[in-house]
């Protein structure tokens, strides 16, 4: 809620924004902005660059891709570059931007190229948006590149579109601070040439481009996210101008609709017809209502139908807005303008034409007041009724005996003061003087009563005839009229002002509730000890039971939920659970009060946080309790601070419980691997002495001591290869094995791991599915080369198949080996643990009678993590299982 006084305020957050500056150390933030890569950003900061240097500007590289570009590596010539920072990571050297280089340097302007691009381990942070924000908060102005689907908030949708999940994001808030937003455009037409042209990739890698990502449809639908992400970011630099120069005029960059509420059954008709309108336009949609002295108290048929305007609203993606102020009219267009609304909707006026000689409506207010805000009037439906209002200017029997003993005490005194002597005009403000004490105690119908009780004192004891309602002298029918309008007149101020005190009162009572709330909650160290507290202190300020509902943990939403009101658990029924249940599932209010299971006797609103909704929180329904709007925002303030409190403490928990398990994975992983690695090499000298024995003793022995020797032998290689898997698994799991990679052929790496499989395995037969064009990849062939066997070992120890199948598939920017067999499958319930550590299969009697450690998909998993693939397993068509890794498809890194 505001006041509609605050609009005449600055807002503080403006205040602060619009620092100038020099008032401010902080730099200023450029963005280069594209869709794709190749649209040309970097050649176009590079431009804009040399233009700087032209003008004798401080400009330096600090890291640029020119991307093995002619033109682009033009344009860095006569720009100083900062050298690149080396890291040593996994064997390879890796080239960074030295963030203390150019803090030490602090040019004026640095150009940092890939905002989003993932810095090496070692460095100081881990991404290269943090290094911008550390150069923007000693100074340094930054210009930087940036594609559209490298936005946090546009990751999910990018991927839709084009089927490729982009891993390397930024925060929206990074985009949102940024000072300038240069939008670098290319047809997708050009854009498509270019890449054939071999301009943007290699003519392999853009051949692989042209059949995923770069496909014309994609580039269509980024770009237009792109622009329309652009035009939000200038729409915000267009309100922040206007807050800063404190323009009241409206400037139509933009349409922005907004909707006059009442409690009318017509402002719905309204509400839907402005979403029309917004739809057709693209506009922003705002629904307000303004709360008035004279409709702050509304009958509760009419608080029902507000409650139910506004639950519209929202529900057609409308911002509501509920303000308190003092004209309707007034309001809502200094609202409008600070909002930049270009088009207001209101209901037509119904009135009959007499009632409007005497009262200007609040259709003819905005007419006049409108100026340059485009005004629609719209009929409603015809059957609308006229709603009441309950308002507080009633006269009750106890406010009339105490109005008619004030103005007898006052004509006491006026009587008295007569006696004393003194003029007319002290005893007419004796009398008025009771007129404004009753106005300021009971409100405007008790001083209007005063006024009248007044009137005929002052006739009957202080004018002539005395003691007579008759008047000798005309002129005092002015006095009498005078009292009247004075009296009235103090009344009407006297009402609006207890009403602002009370509004006033009301605010700094949420306030305080809510800072109240929030200190004591920061206290709070456990999940059972923030409900508690949250449920007494919300039932002492919402005055109503309250409960916080959280899920037991480990269990599904459909079982039974729980509050611990007053520390004892209380049990809902099914009808309850349901109500909760939605809540929960969807993470929108519902229950009394709303337009969703309505019926039930409780209001119900999502504890949503950052990591999604955490619980619900249940108001219950006192008989004959009346719900404004006011307690409405008032609960989902205090279901916001909840969630803050829950998602603390469940942060703090998990970085216990992360914390005790990287330190006794630390332990096992130290155990393993020296009890591993001193196993290793009595293993090694007992194979080798079984494999000496076997031949030398060849004649020597007979048939059954060669059989024993060789099932000695098979085993302890058996052995061997369990404790090398134990091996790898604690260095992949350490970072002690670090992959060396190499450009390879990917068909390479499955003959290799075919031939070492039927050293062990030689009775299943394999079958080899090779793609037409067979890609080269960048990864370490020894670790890629034992994930392929130990998905192969998988298939023949777990499917009992004789048939397998490996499988090499390319698809949109990545690679995918799969081994197939037509065993028994995994359960759907173990697919999300069967690559975890120390984890086997049970599909199958076989599988129980397995060897075996639960290894090696683990170690499938890791390598493949470490080249930044995804693994898997998948139902196979027909029967059987797919178990599958995929690596993304990344050439070499140039030497230069």
């Amino acid at each position: 809620m505001a006041d509609s006084s605050s609009f005449d305020r600055p807002d503080p957050d403006q205040l602060l924004a619009s620092l100038s500056p020099q008032d401010s150390p902080r730099g200023r933030l450029k963005i280069f902005l594209g869709y794709a890569a190749g649209v040309g950003k970097t050649f176009a900061m590079l431009q804009a660059a040399q233009a700087a240097r032209s003008a004798e500007s401080d400009v330096v590289i600090g890291w640029v891709e020119p991307h093995a570009r002619p033109e682009t590596a033009e344009l860095t010539e006569g720009l100083e570059a900062l050298p690149a920072k080396q890291i040593l990571h996994r064997g390879l050297t890796l080239r960074e931007f030295d963030l203390d280089a150019c803090l030490a340097r602090h040019p004026r302007v640095v150009l940092l190229d890939e905002l989003a691009h993932t810095n090496a381990p070692g460095l100081r942070h881990e991404k290269r948006w943090q290094d911008v924000e550390e150069l923007l908060r000693q100074g340094v102005e930054v210009w930087t590149t940036l594609n559209i689907q490298h936005l946090d908030s546009m990751n999910d949708i990018v991927a839709r579109i084009t089927g490729i999940q982009v891993r390397e994001t930024i925060p929206d808030a990074v985009f949102d601070r940024s000072d300038e937003v240069e939008v670098v455009d290319l047809a997708p037409e050009e854009l498509l040439e270019r890449l054939k042209q071999g301009k943007i990739y290699s003519p392999e890698q853009a051949e692989r481009a042209l059949r995923g990502f770069f496909r014309r449809d994609n580039l269509l639908a980024l770009r237009e996210i792109t622009l329309r992400r652009a035009a939000d970011r200038v729409g915000q630099d267009v309100d922040t101008a206007r807050s800063r120069g404190r323009v009241e005029a409206v400037w139509p960059v933009r349409e922005r609709l907004m909707v006059s509420v009442s409690p009318s059954p017509t402002s719905e008709d309204l509400l839907r017809a402005a979403s029309r309108m917004a739809a057709r336009w693209g506009a922003d949609l705002l629904a307000v209502y303004i709360e008035t002295p004279r409709t702050r108290v509304l009958d509760q048929r009419s608080k029902d139908q507000l409650e139910h305007n506004l639950a519209v609203a929202e529900n057609l993606g409308a911002e509501t807005v509920i303000l308190q102020g003092e004209e309707v009219a007034r309001d809502l267009v200094a609202y409008a303008r600070l909002r930049n609304v270009t088009k207001m909707v209101l209901g037509k006026n119904r009135d009959p034409g007499w009632v409007r000689v005497f009262k200007r409506t609040i259709g003819d207010e905005l007419l006049r007041l409108s100026g340059d805000i485009d005004l629609y009037v719209m009929g409603g439906r015809s059957e609308e009724r006229k709603l009441k209002q309950r308002t507080t200017v009633g006269l009750t029997w106890r406010s009339a005996w105490w109005t008619i003993a004030i103005c007898a005490g006052f004509t006491g005194a006026a009587v008295v003061f007569r006696h004393l002597g003194m003029v007319e005009a002290n005893i007419v403000l004796t009398l008025l003087l009771g007129v404004v004490l009753t106005a300021g105690l009971f409100g405007l119908a008790a001083s209007v009563f005063a006024s009248l009780l007044m009137v005929l004192t002052f006739n009957y004891f202080f004018t002539l005839p005395l003691y007579s309602f008759m008047v000798y002298d005309p002129q005092y029918y002015l006095v009498f009229l005078f009292l009247l309008i004075v009296g009235t007149v103090i009344g009407t101020l006297a009402e609006r002002l207890k009403a602002q005190i009370k509004s006033s009162r009301a605010r700094e009572q949420r306030m305080e509730a809510l800072y109240r709330l929030s200190r004591n909650l920061s206290k709070c160290a456990g999940r059972e000890e923030v409900v508690r507290e949250a449920e007494t202190m919300l039932s002492q300020i919402l005055e109503t039971r309250v409960h916080v509902l959280l899920p037991h943990e480990g269990a599904n939403s459909e079982r039974l939920w729980e509050s611990l009101v007053e520390g004892v658990p209380t049990l809902f029924g099914a009808k309850d659970t349901a109500v909760f249940t939605w809540v929960f599932q969807n993470g929108q209010k519902a229950g009394w009060g709303t337009g969703t299971l309505a019926q039930a006797d409780k209001l119900v609103l999502p504890l949503q946080g950052t990591r999604g909704v955490v619980g619900v929180l249940a108001v219950e329904r006192q008989a004959e309790q009346s719900w404004a709007s006011e307690r409405s925002v008032l609960a989902e303030a205090l279901a916001g601070a909840i969630t803050l409190a829950l998602e603390r403490v469940l942060l703090d928990q998990e970085n216990q419980k992360n914390a005790l398990a990287v330190a006794t994975e630390k332990s096992r992983n130290a155990l393993l691997h020296g009890l591993s690695h001193d196993l290793r090499t009595p293993l090694t000298v007992m194979i080798g002495t079984l494999s000496d024995l076997l031949a030398s003793s060849e004649q020597r022995l007979s048939k059954e001591d060669k059989a024993a020797l060789a099932s000695v032998e098979q085993e302890s290689h058996w052995l061997a290869r369990q404790v090398d898997n134990l091996l790898d698994l604690t260095r992949l799991s350490d970072g002690v094995l670090s992959p060396r990679k190499e450009q390879v052929p990917a068909e390479d790496l499955m003959y290799s791991a075919l031939a070492r499989f039927r050293e062990f395995f030689p009775q299943p037969e394999v079958r080899l599915h090779l793609p037409s064009d067979l890609p080269l990849v960048f990864v370490d062939p020894l670790l890629i080369e034992r994930s392929l066997f130990n998905l192969l070992e998988n298939a023949a120890l777990y499917s009992g198949e004789q048939v397998i199948d490996l499988v090499l598939e390319t698809r949109q920017q990545v690679v995918r080996f799969s081994v197939q067999d037509r065993g028994p499958g995994v359960p759907e319930a173990e697919k999300h643990l069967v690559f975890q550590k120390f984890v086997r299969g049970s599909a199958s009697q076989k599988a129980s009678a397995v060897r075996g450690t639960g290894l090696g998909l683990a170690i499938v998993a890791a390598a493949v993590d470490l080249h930044g693939g995804t693994s898997g397993v998948s139902d196979r068509g027909g029967g059987g299982a797919e178990f599958w890794f995929e690596l993304p498809l990344t050439a070499a890194p140039s030497l230069g």
